[in-house]
């Protein structure tokens, strides 16, 4: 705010008499007045027998007298009167005064010697030439002007991601230095000081400060500058983040008990049109990262990342991102209780295979069972498979079909672990192996 500023002067008194009107008193006679002689007199008395006496400390009672005419008569209390040299105690007699006139005493005031200077920002707070209290005051013109911030208060209405807003700061005052400071909601997101007049400054709202904002809520920027003799000033915005974000329609909330890779269901759609990205979650686990999405969407789980996924409950989680950074969420559930694992090679070869050789890679947890068979005519129509005994794991294994109904030979290899009696899992990792 702008500060103003008034010289302070000693006040001045001085006193004006002003005729009022005579009357007839009576005076006491240790006053010994004498014609012509001023000041506060108090009068007391009956109205037929006034008598006034010389006030030492004048109140608002008290009039101002001067003593026009005296008269040399001399009266008792007892009514009679006496001479002048036959009084013995003076205390009981009066003077009887012919006349008094009374006046009002005026002051005037006015403007001493300079004591000082005040200051406000209210401009009426002392007087432009004049008396305020005891002092006399002396309007001296603008002591200190307050800066300026660009543009008005506004409301900029709603966006949907981060931006930058420009202001710059001014002050009439050329000597004084400027500093700024700049909030959103409360919290500190810029500071410049020394601030270079009539130059562009942003607001800079990123995206790490947009996006933590709640979507249709009023937010403030406030900027306040203040100049090096503590004038401020302040500016303030408002503005809301109005993005919407995507909803997400599962087909299947409840997918039941899952055995093998499965295909999952669902919508996006964004109620502001904007472009939607989504990904797969299992268990908080991203399983696919879908890119661009429109419309109805079906996600197969891929074999592999259904082989990790342990026996049990599960959550499914579809995730939906718009170009905004707004994210809608779909849930589903599914269990999974498979007892075997199970893994198949078919190969074609242009010649009967003898033997082979399979070396599974594997943990197998106590209490499991694993079964390796192998074919060599794999490629029929109904291949002859082959129990490879548990002792040639690894090891070479002759076989014993030497026939086939196909056009083509055939190798074939199946690997399968049973949970039966084990309480741990097992895992199956590949195997490695030849064929001869």
């Amino acid at each position: 705010m702008t500060t103003y500023k008034w010289g302070k002067y000693l006040l001045n008194v001085n006193h004006e008499k002003k005729y009022v009107e005579t009357k007839y008193l009576a005076m006491h006679t240790r006053e010994n007045p004498s014609i012509g002689k001023e000041g506060y007199y108090r009068i007391t008395g009956k109205m037929d027998q006034r008598e006034i006496v010389s006030a030492s400390a004048p109140s608002e009672s008290d009039y101002y007298l001067k003593i026009k005419d005296i008269s040399s008569i001399l009266y008792n209390s007892d009514g009679k009167t006496y001479g002048w040299n036959n009084i013995t105690d003076p205390s009981y007699f009066k003077y009887r005064v012919t006349t008094c006139d009374i006046y009002d005493l005026v002051e005037k005031h006015f403007k001493g010697s300079r004591v000082g200077a005040v200051t406000s920002t209210y401009r009426r707070a002392y007087p432009d030439n004049g008396q305020s209290g005891s002092y006399w005051y002396v309007y001296e013109g603008i002591a200190n002007q307050t800066p300026t911030i660009s543009g008005q208060d506004e409301n900029w209405g709603g966006y949907k991601q981060a931006f930058k807003r420009y202001y710059s700061v001014d002050d009439g005052d050329s000597g004084q230095q400027l500093n700024v400071t700049v909030t959103l909601n409360g919290v500190t997101i810029a500071t410049v000081n020394n601030a270079t007049r009539k130059t562009d400054y942003p607001i800079n709202i990123d995206d790490s400060k947009f996006n933590a904002l709640t979507l249709n809520e009023q937010n403030t920027v406030e900027i306040t500058v203040t100049d090096s003799s503590g004038a401020t000033a302040v500016r303030r915005y408002t503005f809301k983040r109005i993005n919407t974000a995507p909803v997400v329609t599962m087909t299947n909330a409840h997918y039941g008990e899952q055995n093998k890779p499965f295909t999952i269901n669902f919508e996006a759609a964004d109620p502001d049109g904007d472009e939607i990205t989504a990904k797969l979650f299992i268990d908080d686990v991203q399983i696919k990262d879908l890119g661009t999405i429109k419309g109805k969407q079906s996600v197969t789980i891929p074999k592999i990342d259904f082989a990790k996924i342990p026996n049990g409950e599960h959550k499914i989680r579809v995730e939906a991102k718009d170009s905004y950074n707004a994210v809608g969420v779909g849930y589903a559930d599914f269990s999974k209780n498979l007892t075997y694992a199970w893994y198949r090679l078919k190969k074609e070869l242009l010649e009967q295979p003898s033997a082979v050789i399979v070396n599974p890679l594997v943990e197998l947890a106590p209490g499991a069972k694993m079964t390796i068979k192998v074919c060599s005519n794999v490629m029929d129509a109904k291949p002859t498979w082959e129990t490879v005994p548990e002792e040639l794991y690894g090891q070479k294994y002759n076989f014993r079909n030497t026939a086939k109904t196909g056009d083509k030979w055939g190798v074939g290899v199946e690997i399968r672990i049973d949970k039966d009696k084990a309480t741990e899992e097992s895992y199956l990792y590949g195997f490695v192996g030849a064929y001869m």
